[in-house]
């Protein structure tokens, strides 16, 4: 921060005590853990989420349980819905319908599915039992995970996915007239052809017919050449997903899906997903994620996996539920001088009770330890009465030292941070000239090409250890094991 005022800590709240923060996780397949009850407590209540993306079958056509009955509910599982949704959870489940009434294997299943009538029907039915049986419980459906993913049993062809949503639309109408229906959620869009996907969806006539377009992110930095371009491009990449939607009669929630930095504790249990870092270079990818997308005024999807051995990506995220609480995604005039040559991103929010919030933070590849960039902060227009900095990484906050001359706030010698610091604004008076606007506020500014570790060298794993000292540039390791 900017100040030797004392610090306290930042108290996570239960998703139970929280307003709707527009965060969640994904969980799918919950037969794989029959010890549900202490997992939700811990990783969905404790951290605060109130969103929830979830099916009782497997999301994906290679982790599906064939032994597990489609058209039938344990009320072991229909008791978690029920506490999801009394404890306030926006719960959206997915409709994966792996028909496996005389089958055994994935190896059964059309390559592309839904192309024949007789298919088709058959999901109707489904789509019918699980909105009749879980009723007002559920807040929205998504229409399949990830269609565009070439897997036989999983695949659908554009023209017929709309064609697949088209039908499944007046079907839950007539069953559940309250609830959402959700479209898209493709895999992460550098991949498997998935942005060309999704813009055929979103050029399509099925726009004014649903409420929510998913898509998935992935967990794109500035490391890996995969992900580089795409990390850059997102935020441009995201408006044209909503001007395009909108011009189709859209006017519905875009929802970011399925962001995950993956660390060596927790890599991918089929050995797909190479991109690695250290977990704390990933808890300041999280906290980076979430502020971008919510900034975006986007609906903000985890993948969290091995949480329990990933202390510093629970903090950050339990932080940032909290804070992200009843926070409304704004555009508001800021001035930032700060010595750096690489990109610095910020977004603003506002709140309820008046309060303003930026959250503002360096963008180019995070490292272990991060001394910051010092940087004077100037809000035009706009009288604070208090100011106070949020480290959603290390859990305080404290109050910031300011001034307010001729009706502007002034904070100078703000450390800036390779992860969100949050500057809250309160007890506020506004100028004849202040304007703001609702939705999306994400800046990036700087050069975009400048983006190496700021001392020592570049560290493109960002272990802490320079390229030219690291026998492992690639995959984030320990200085004792010279980055290994």
């Amino acid at each position: 921060m900017n100040s030797s005022l004392a610090c306290v800590p930042l108290v996570g709240k239960r998703s139970g005590e929280l307003e709707d923060n527009r965060i969640g996780d994904l969980w799918s397949g919950l037969w794989q853990a029959p010890d549900y009850g202490n997992t939700f407590d811990t990783n969905v209540f404790g951290l605060g989420l109130k969103r929830i993306r979830i099916a009782v079958n497997s999301a994906d056509v290679v982790t599906v349980n064939w032994s597990h009955p489609e058209f039938r509910i344990h009320p072991t599982y229909d008791a978690l819905i029920s506490t999801l949704a009394e404890q306030g959870h926006r719960i959206r489940y997915i409709l994966s319908f792996w028909d496996k009434e005389n089958r055994t294997s994935q190896e059964t299943l059309p390559c592309d599915r839904f192309s024949t009538h007789e298919e088709l029907e058959r999901y109707l039915d489904f789509a019918r039992f699980i909105a009749s049986h879980f009723g007002d419980r559920v807040d929205a459906y998504e229409i399949w995970n990830e269609p565009n993913v070439p897997d036989c049993g999983q695949h659908i062809r554009i023209d017929d996915y709309l064609e697949v949503v088209r039908s499944v639309v007046p079907v839950i109408r007539d069953i559940s007239p309250n609830a959402e229906i959700v479209v898209g959620s493709v895999t992460p869009l550098p991949f498997l052809g998935s942005q060309d996907y999704l813009f055929c969806i979103l050029g399509s006539d099925v726009m004014p017919l649903v409420d929510g377009i998913a898509w998935h992110v992935g967990g794109p930095a500035l490391e890996y050449s995969e992900w580089r371009d795409y990390w850059l491009a997102y935020p441009a990449i995201v408006r044209e997903i909503k001007e395009t939607a909108w011009a189709n009669g859209f006017r519905g929630e875009f929802i970011g899906d399925e962001l995950n930095w993956r660390t060596p504790l927790n890599p991918h249990p089929l050995g797909a997903e190479q991109w690695l870092y250290s977990p704390s270079v990933a808890a300041k990818y999280f906290a980076r994620g979430i502020a971008m997308e919510r900034g975006m005024d986007l609906t903000v999807g985890l993948a969290l996996e091995e949480l329990e051995v990933l202390p510093e990506i629970v903090r950050v995220i339990t932080n940032l539920c909290t804070v992200m609480a009843e926070a409304e995604a704004i555009d508001m005039p800021v001035e930032i001088d700060i010595d750096h040559e690489g990109p610095v991103a910020y977004c603003a929010f506002r709140y309820p009770n008046g309060d303003r919030t930026v959250a503002l933070w360096t963008d180019g590849i995070a490292q272990a330890e991060d001394p910051g960039i010092s940087a004077t902060i100037t809000f035009p227009d706009l009288g604070a009465g208090s100011v106070a900095g949020v480290d959603v990484l290390h859990g305080f906050e404290q109050k910031v030292v300011f001034e307010v001359d001729d009706g502007d706030t002034t904070i100078r010698d703000l450390l800036v941070k390779d992860y969100p610091i949050l500057i809250r604004l309160g007890n506020i008076t506004f100028g004849p000239d202040y304007e703001e606007t609702v939705g999306d506020g994400f800046h990036r500014f700087g050069d975009i090409n400048v983006i190496s570790a700021p001392a020592g060298g570049d560290d493109r794993d960002g272990d802490g250890v320079p390229d030219e000292e690291d026998w492992c540039p690639d995959y984030p390791g320990s200085r004792e094991r010279n980055g290994c």
